[in-house]
């Protein structure tokens, strides 16, 4: 195994658990000083790693960054354009064994062409009171005034162009606020995919959380729910597989898996910037600013 000394900073992200745990099951060794790193993880508030990113990519060795690497799609082009070093960001959902079986379902036509999607991603860390401490700015509409919408919302349209046709026109837009002008906590909206319309769903506030994905489509229907992916045919749900659910360290391993010469998952910077041009989109349609004010 290739040794990768890796740098993380930017502390105040709800996942710097999950990247020191990604560390230690991809067999890297943390280290202090990006300058004498292989590869970099850049966490913080939105705003922090967009001023951020330009200097780390300086050092020239990869960076995986939390998710978005802007607040708006113009900045993240100018962010990608200017940056020294590959880029990418840490879209978990495309590491779940369960999700890429059904994007091979999808792409070898076994389920033939999609009629619609539903797509919904929850959990009660609201309720657990997740968003304090170094991640309290992800509760502070100032600072992320997309909320569950924007956090939650990205993965399952950086999902959507990964399984299939590159989603579109977001319609439908809706959010629940824990209070008026105060953070959002759960969104819905519609969006084009293909011929078919996908509706998603986040929330940071159900205790019956967990992600859900049925597609419905001519020969079938197919449905994720976290680890396990079933096919109904029209002889009842067939289990097709099940393994783990989703998890934020599997970006870093995947990331890390990368730069030893493994498979490419993780977004290229088309896709990011196809998704985060889509976000602005959306955040606008459910009338939330995207760009936060620190």
């Amino acid at each position: 195994m290739i040794p990768l000394r890796t740098a993380v900073v930017g502390q105040d992200h709800i996942h710097l658990p999950d990247h020191l745990a990604g560390l230690e099951r991809a067999g890297a060794t943390r280290c202090a000083d990006p300058a004498r790193a292989d590869a970099i993880i850049c966490g913080a508030s939105t705003a922090e790693r967009e001023r951020m990113l330009p200097g780390l990519t300086r050092f020239g060795v990869p960076v995986l960054a939390e998710k978005p690497l802007a607040a708006t799609a113009p900045a993240t082009a100018a962010l990608l354009r200017s940056a020294a070093a590959p880029v990418t960001t840490a879209m978990f959902l495309r590491c779940c064994p369960a999700l890429a079986a059904l994007r091979g379902l999808l792409a070898t036509g076994r389920l033939g062409e999609p009629r619609s999607a539903e797509l919904a991603y929850r959990h009660d860390g609201w309720l657990r009171g997740a968003f304090t401490g170094g991640a309290a700015w992800m509760a502070d509409p100032a600072r992320l005034p997309g909320g569950a919408l924007a956090d939650l919302g990205i993965h399952l349209v950086d999902l959507l162009a990964w399984l299939g046709p590159a989603p579109r026109g977001p319609r439908a837009v809706r959010v629940r606020r824990d209070r008026p002008g105060g953070a959002v906590l759960a969104g819905r909206a519609e969006l084009g995919w293909g011929a078919a319309t996908a509706t998603l769903r986040t929330d940071w506030a159900c205790r019956s959380g967990g992600l859900t994905v049925r597609i419905t489509a001519a020969r079938g229907v197919a449905e994720v729910r976290d680890g396990s992916l079933t096919l109904d045919q029209g002889r009842g749900p067939e289990p097709l597989l099940h393994g783990p659910g989703p998890a934020a360290a599997d970006a870093v391993v995947a990331f890390l898996r990368q730069l030893r010469g493994g498979p490419r998952v993780l977004p290229e910077p088309g896709e990011i910037q196809a998704v985060a041009e889509l976000m602005d989109q959306l955040l606008d349609a459910a009338g939330v600013t995207a760009r936060p004010t620190g």
